[in-house]
């Protein structure tokens, strides 16, 4: 979302602390580190599409999977790392096309954004 302001001139005086505070207040962190910008969103949800399933682990049924999703007003990949149930429900997701839900803390490293601990899995058929 873009917002114009046509008086700018009243936005001019806004207290940098009173802008972190909020954004504190709402589980983001934001911090420069060598012109990277890393973001931190714990326990968020995202709705997104399954677009890769990695093979599985051979020990047992868990592997990594990218999903397309919505960050920051932007469709961009995100990375995971799914077990048993949730895994069939990815892999579900991705043969039958369905949009699905997944609680988590989103992090970015290294320009990729990471869904960690992920949990609350679920298929979206409402589509």
């Amino acid at each position: 979302m873009t917002a114009i302001f046509l008086d700018t001139e009243k936005f001019k005086y806004i207290d940098p602390r009173q802008v972190e505070a909020y954004l504190v207040a709402h589980r983001w962190q934001q911090q420069q580190r060598q012109g990277d910008l890393i973001t931190n969103a714990p326990n968020t949800t995202i709705q997104a599409v399954v677009t890769q399933i990695a093979t599985p682990d051979a020990d047992h049924l868990s592997g990594d999977i990218t999903m397309l999703g919505i960050v920051v007003d932007k469709l961009r990949p995100i990375h995971t790392q799914l077990a048993d149930h949730d895994y069939i429900l990815a892999l579900k997701a991705y043969t039958e096309r369905l949009p699905i839900y997944c609680t988590g803390d989103l992090i970015k490293e290294n320009g990729v954004f990471i869904l960690k601990n992920p949990h609350h899995f679920s298929l979206d058929y409402s589509e």
